[in-house]
């Protein structure tokens, strides 16, 4: 488990985070980028996801709006990326072992004196990841 926070070229916040999860690529994919699934342990509940290149992805905010984006990356079952406002989300998956993968996840942002809230977001974000994968029995 890693956690690394720096300056882009762009001048911008890069959060990147590494997790290893006992479950398969295609198992760790769904929970990425099914919506029902990324409803689970996404900050925020999804609205609309339709998962090609330049589709449109939103979260419902919490407040009555909407948080919206772009699919930016979408190579089955190894990158999901896109844009969530200004926000840049990506995640890797690298088959690890048999049963297993590596997801490494970024978020590019701007504002540095988000990081730490950041990374302590995400952090409790991919443990809940970790545990819903863990009640799912689809393998």
């Amino acid at each position: 488990m890693t956690n690394v926070v720096r300056a882009t070229a762009e001048g911008r916040c890069e959060l990147r985070m590494e997790r290893r999860f006992p479950h398969p690529p295609r198992k760790v994919w769904r929970a990425l980028t099914e919506s029902a699934h990324l409803s689970r342990w996404y900050p925020f509940p999804v609205r609309e996801l339709e998962l090609a290149v330049g589709g449109t992805i939103s979260f419902d905010d919490g407040q009555g709006g909407a948080l919206s984006g772009v699919v930016t990356v979408l190579d089955p079952p190894g990158v999901f990326a896109f844009s969530e406002q200004d926000d840049l989300l990506r995640f890797e998956l690298h088959s690890d072992g048999p049963d297993g993968c590596l997801l490494v996840f970024t978020h590019v942002f701007d504002d540095s004196g988000h990081s730490a809230n950041n990374t302590e977001g995400w952090q409790k974000c991919l443990a809940v990841l970790g545990e819903a994968l863990a009640q799912d029995a689809e393998g």
